[in-house]
């Protein structure tokens, strides 16, 4: 069966940290329509190191296929180029939803309370990886 998305999510690329705000209750086909957004995104980096920032502050629940396919997402951002993850949360269950995610994927997530402090992480992570990056191209 073919279901609408239910959920929305607005995206803003700032050069390498991409922003995405999740909002409402999703389901499997608003995270597939996310997983394509974003993937369009990134593929416009052309190979650049990126961060991303993920505000959940006015995201409700999901259905549990979300789960899996964001297991899978954070698989291919740590295949494709991202150097690292900094969430928003507004409640413990999103904290809790975004460990079961990663535990399988050894990838740089923080969180933060806001948008400045998130930022501001995704910088920091990002100059560490070029300075990381600029490492093994000397050796």
């Amino acid at each position: 069966m073919n279901y609408r998305p239910h959920g929305e999510h607005r995206l803003h690329c700032d050069d390498d940290i991409i922003t995405a705000a999740l909002l409402g209750t999703w389901n499997a086909e608003a995270a597939e329509h996310y997983g394509r957004d974003l993937r369009a995104h990134i593929r416009r980096l052309n190979g650049r190191p990126w961060a991303r920032i993920i505000d959940l502050r006015s995201y409700e629940l999901h259905t549990p296929e979300v789960i899996e396919m964001g297991k899978q997402f954070a698989a291919w951002a740590a295949d494709n180029g991202c150097a690292f993850h900094c969430y928003i949360y507004s409640n413990a269950l999103q904290r809790d939803t975004v460990k079961a995610m990663f535990e399988d994927i050894s990838q740089a997530r923080d969180e933060a309370t806001t948008m400045e402090e998130a930022v501001e992480k995704c910088r920091r992570a990002l100059a560490r990886a070029a300075k990381a990056s600029g490492d093994l191209q000397r050796r």
